[in-house]
């Protein structure tokens, strides 16, 4: 698969490594579970390995991100889940990773983990598997949206389903709109382009700033991402719209940030996406995902809201803090091959006002 080789999380690990802080050897102080830094180096390799093998959603991969991540092992680190600990509660990200069947396990340790520790349990945007494992386990499930997902060679954008895809993309390329892959480390120029309508874009509507894990940091492990560009035959100095795309594992890669500059025209989101998707699909992936889209219903899962008190507050804090309608109305313009419904799970079954204290830290 061209630009994402099968040495792409181990080569990111051998050129970052060098620049993160290694923090020492966790497990002792985690009464007997395997518990550690996921900047320690022989963790970071591991973790990475796995994420190529195994890795199956949107984000996972944000466990190499810089930020204060640890890792819970399961027996034998045949699979691992990556999480952050604020003073109330531990909170997760997306399945554990791994073999499939060592993963149901690390949830159940997980919550045993977790109350040695007196401290709650949040699992954040996991999917109808890992959810019916965690209910078995004695978590509690909110479903929070769905994460759509384009197999190949399925994926098209014929017939009804893909008319606002085509009218957008057919106006935008009349115009003088035009998209290509374009290459930051290596062109300085294009690396400026695009980070010049990053921070427009942000400026726009400062909330967008985000400096969580959730942020959007156009070069960060960008030995591993794959970028895309829209430009306009009468503007060459200003990027369009840009799409950032992280992998998911050797099989698949996620359309992670797409950034649109604040005067570009109508056309400029849907070419850059549609450009990234054929491109990749071109190089031999076998399914791109568009990540979680909050809200957005799935044939397998109907819209329900109807939730528990606290639970359903944070709900819909995070909806106005991260404006998911609008990123919902746009992602629901592209044909889907399919859309797996995606969930919260919390031990015990309540949420705190701590917690969600806890929550607003961690994701914003």
């Amino acid at each position: 698969m061209a630009g994402f080789k099968m040495g792409s999380f181990g080569a990111l690990v051998t050129l970052t490594g060098s620049r993160l802080k290694h923090l020492p050897f966790l497990a002792s102080d985690h009464h007997g579970f395997d518990v550690e830094s996921a900047h320690h180096d022989g963790c970071r390799s591991l973790a990475a390995n796995l994420l190529h093998e195994h890795a199956e959603l949107a984000g996972q991969v944000h466990a190499l991100t810089r930020d204060d991540w640890k890792v819970f092992w399961g027996t034998g680190r045949k699979a691992f889940v990556p999480f952050r600990e604020g003073a109330f509660s531990l909170i997760t990200w997306r399945d554990p990773v791994g073999q499939k069947a060592a993963r149901s396990e690390v949830l159940r340790l997980f919550r045993q983990y977790a109350a040695r520790l007196g401290k709650h349990v949040v699992l954040i945007g996991i999917s109808e598997k890992a959810t019916r494992d965690a209910e078995s386990e004695g978590y509690r499930p909110l479903w929070v949206g769905s994460e759509q997902i384009f197999d190949f060679p399925t994926f098209h954008t014929r017939g009804r389903r893909g008319e606002k895809i085509r009218l957008a993309t057919n106006h935008g390329r009349r115009i003088g709109l035009r998209a290509r892959e374009i290459f930051p480390c290596d062109d300085a120029r294009d690396c400026d382009l695009m980070m010049a309508t990053d921070r427009a874009w942000k400026l726009a509507r400062p909330a967008r700033d985000v400096r969580s894990f959730l942020r959007t940091e156009p070069m960060e492990n960008a030995s591993m991402r794959r970028y895309f560009v829209v430009e306009k035959d009468d503007e060459p100095e200003v990027v369009q719209s840009f799409l950032v795309c992280s992998p998911v594992s050797w099989r698949g890669w996620y359309l992670q940030d797409l950034v649109r500059h604040p005067r570009a025209p109508r056309g400029a989101t849907e070419i850059v996406t549609l450009t990234a998707i054929e491109r990749l699909r071109d190089d031999g992936a076998e399914f791109v995902t568009a990540g979680i889209v909050p809200f957005l219903e799935s044939e397998a899962r109907p819209s329900d809201l109807s939730t528990h008190g606290v639970a359903r507050w944070a709900v819909q804090y995070f909806d106005r803090l991260f404006r998911f309608s609008g990123l919902k109305q746009f992602r629901s313009k592209f044909p889907a091959t399919r859309t797996e419904p995606i969930f919260v799970a919390y031990w015990p079954k309540v949420v705190t006002p701590l917690v969600v204290w806890d929550l607003a830290r961690v994701l914003s």
